[in-house]
């Protein structure tokens, strides 16, 4: 194989490795909460489809979702790295939020409905600082996780250690041994 065959598929390799992070994430975000509400009071889903019936698009996955049957409140968390790609332009991403509420209450009426965008590294950011002035909608980052649902977030440790696991393993899958690294990074440094 070429140098530049070798280089555009570690490059494959790595961009995956990154993607499956996020939802590495978003499974110990789950397992987390499923942990703290384990209880016939609250129903822990991850990956929650909703209808919310749009030209372009017929209905959208919750991250996680959580319902207190009690208290009748239902959490929507769409859990975002420190760089977010938005499927849709900020001008629309409102009335798309509004949306997906609407039909989750539709779903399950009598429920107050929240959606949070829990964003790792958030201080402010002029998109989410608009977005988190809408009702029912918030804006947390990963350590303000822990204070409204008495549970952790994912540890750098603990994603750290799944990145490198995955990495050693899709580049073992991918053909990749130490020499062929070292052959790759010894020609392009050179």
């Amino acid at each position: 194989m070429q140098l530049f065959e070798l280089i555009a598929k570690l490059s494959t390799v790595l961009h995956g490795t990154s993607i499956k992070v996020g939802y590495h994430k978003e499974h110990l975000f789950f397992q987390n909460l499923q942990k703290t509400y384990c209880s016939k009071d609250y129903e822990v889903r991850k990956s929650f489809s909703v209808n919310i019936n749009l030209k372009d698009r017929k209905r959208h996955i919750i991250d996680v979702f959580i319902q207190n049957k009690n208290e009748k409140i239902i959490y929507c968390l769409n859990i975002k790295g420190k760089a977010t790609n938005f499927n849709l332009p900020p001008s629309t991403q409102e009335s798309f939020l509004e949306i997906v509420i609407k039909s989750v209450k539709e779903k399950f009426p009598g429920y107050e409905v929240t959606y949070i965008f829990v964003k790792d590294g958030f201080k402010s950011d002029p998109y989410f600082d608009r977005i988190k002035t809408l009702s029912n909608i918030r804006v947390i980052n990963f350590i303000e996780f822990k204070e409204p649902f008495k549970t952790n977030p994912p540890t750098d440790s603990e994603i750290k250690t799944f990145f490198f696991d995955t990495l050693k393993a899709t580049l073992i899958k991918s053909g990749f041994d130490l020499k062929t690294l070292v052959k790759v990074f010894s020609k392009i440094l050179k």
